[in-house]
């Protein structure tokens, strides 16, 4: 009897842990797409070079440094959620 419930109990837990990791997922999706719905409203604005912020700097900066715009689109969703201290962690610009 003590078996069988442990085993349902891993159930419950591993079917919680598939829940939990699609819902990680879809709100990753959700983010990245709000990033970039932000960027693309970003690129119709023209900046004075004096009033450019850290958003149009890696616009920029992905525009100029990658030629695939998927690859673009990547760096841009990747730099734009999280903070600069942590773009040494993330994949560096290759030129």
């Amino acid at each position: 009897m003590i078996d069988q419930d442990s085993h349902t109990l891993k159930r419950i837990v591993n079917k919680d842990d598939g829940r939990q990791r699609k819902d990680v997922k879809s709100l990753e999706k959700e983010i990245d797409s709000l990033i970039w719905e932000t960027v693309c409203e970003r690129k119709c604005q023209e900046t004075p070079l004096l009033k450019k912020d850290l958003l149009q700097m890696i616009l920029e900066e992905a525009m100029d440094h990658f030629t695939s715009k998927e690859a673009s689109r990547h760096f841009i969703v990747d730099r734009g959620g999280c903070s600069p201290w942590e773009w040494g962690e993330r994949t560096p610009l290759k030129t």
